[in-house]
């Protein structure tokens, strides 16, 4: 018996995800909101990296409390990006201040590199 044919990959058809980029199904992509804080993770088409991305952080702020980006670069697994995710929920629900969240966020990313 002869084993249909599959159809090509949706990057290989060109479906577009709905912000106009090509996404695998294997990408991680996640985005929620807690207590107020709205956290997104994808993966960064021009880093080609996981990325965290926090839009709540005014930059001018952050620049004054040692927060110089919106965003964290993570890396290629994305079992480091959805770990990664979860730990940005947790600490939403108990650190109210998202400049400290960033840089506790920051070092377990940066331990979660070095594993």
């Amino acid at each position: 018996m002869k084993t249909p044919e599959m159809g090509p990959s949706p990057k290989q058809a060109g479906v577009e995800d709905q912000e106009g980029g090509i996404e695998e199904e294997s990408e991680f992509r996640e985005q929620a909101e807690v207590k107020g804080i709205t956290i997104h993770s994808y993966k960064d088409p021009e880093y080609e990296d996981y990325c965290i991305y926090l839009p709540g952080i005014d930059l001018a702020e952050g620049a004054k409390k040692g927060v110089a980006d919106q965003l964290i670069r993570i890396d290629q697994d994305p079992e480091h990006a959805k770990a990664a995710f979860v730990k940005a929920k947790e600490l939403a629900e108990t650190e109210p201040d998202i400049y400290d969240l960033y840089k506790k966020l920051e070092a377990f990313i940066q331990d979660l590199r070095e594993e």
